[in-house]
């Protein structure tokens, strides 16, 4: 991003000071800091590229703070900026059961798990997201066509996976009429490409 390329060394010491301050505070205050303390002490590593010791931090203030489903949540954040799908999943699903009602995470496992290339794991979590309406139906029919293009259809890797997932998308859910014509089309494109392959 535009604040990692520009950021002065002597900036970037100052976040990791200022993170490590916070952490200090929580350790000596013990319960009766914030557990907001922790999240702000770890985006600041995030911010500097450091998800490492983003991690070690949300890992402290869990000592303090095992019940804070904030600090599970920007735990499955970090795992994922790690590429650590399941951890990632496993944080999330510790903030749920903590907080049932913490905004998008369902939508969020199952955006990891998309991203990870792991379209039917993510799926019962999509669909927890349309009913717990974190996500319309087209946004996870749109995640889903994303999926179907970026592997399957693109440069015609996997026309058979881009046309299973783009019939999932069209039959699974109830979407618009405008983003039924969108998949309807590159549903026939596959198809096609497909048939002069053959």
């Amino acid at each position: 991003t535009w604040l990692l390329r520009r950021m002065d060394p002597e900036i970037a010491q100052l976040f990791r000071t200022a993170s490590e301050m916070l952490m200090r505070v929580v350790e000596e205050e013990g319960e009766e800091s914030n557990p907001t303390y922790v999240v702000n002490a770890a985006r600041a590593y995030l911010q500097l590229n450091e998800p490492q010791d983003a991690l070690r931090t949300v890992d402290r203030g869990l000592a303090v703070f095992p019940e804070a489903a904030n600090l599970w949540s920007e735990k499955g954040t970090i795992h994922n900026r790690l590429q650590q799908t399941d951890e990632a999943v496993a944080a999330l699903e510790r903030a749920m059961e903590i907080n049932p009602e913490l905004p998008n995470v369902r939508a969020r496992m199952g955006n990891y798990l998309v991203q990870a290339g792991r379209l039917n794991d993510g799926l019962p979590y999509l669909r927890q997201a349309i009913q717990a309406g974190e996500q319309t139906a087209d946004q996870v029919a749109t995640t889903i066509f994303a999926d179907a293009h970026s592997n399957g259809i693109r440069d015609n890797q996997d026309l058979e996976y881009g046309i299973q997932q783009i019939e999932l998308a069209k039959n699974e859910f109830e979407v618009s009429t405008e983003l039924r014509q969108q998949l309807d089309f590159w549903h026939g494109y596959a198809i096609f490409q497909q048939a002069i392959r053959r």
